[in-house]
């Protein structure tokens, strides 16, 4: 995705793939990443509360954490990314590993969103 030369990613912590990259790194997850060969910044806004962590169904999480997106609103989400850009591409990280189909995570939750209200793609950075 790409707004007012903004480049913003998903990825998972612990992929390889982006250890070699030139990113500015954004932890969105409720928890700090531990053992990482980089150091995130964390945006705790864009990480879904705790109660939602603890929800197993995927529709209900992805209602919860939507809501959430939706109060705090657009400008705001894109503010807050404005604020971190360093003129490298943003990665939103989180501990999922998407390898497995059976899995789902709100990076990819926050992708959608995102597009659906900007038009604008978020890709994920393939595993290395």
């Amino acid at each position: 995705m790409k707004v007012n030369d903004m480049v913003i990613l998903t990825g998972r912590y612990y992929n390889k793939a982006i250890i070699s990259g030139d990113y500015t790194f954004v932890g969105i997850s409720r928890g700090n990443a531990r053992f990482l060969k980089y150091r995130p910044v964390y945006l705790k806004a864009l990480a879904p509360p705790a109660n939602v962590v603890k929800i197993e169904d995927k529709d209900e999480y992805s209602k919860l954490y939507r809501q959430q997106l939706d109060d705090l609103g657009i400008e705001s989400v894109q503010a807050l990314l404005s604020d971190l850009y360093c003129g490298k591409p943003i990665v939103l990280l989180c501990y999922e590993d998407l390898r497995n189909p059976a899995n789902w995570c709100h990076r990819t939750m926050f992708a959608e969103w995102y597009k659906e209200q900007t038009g604008c793609e978020i890709l994920e950075i393939e595993e290395a």
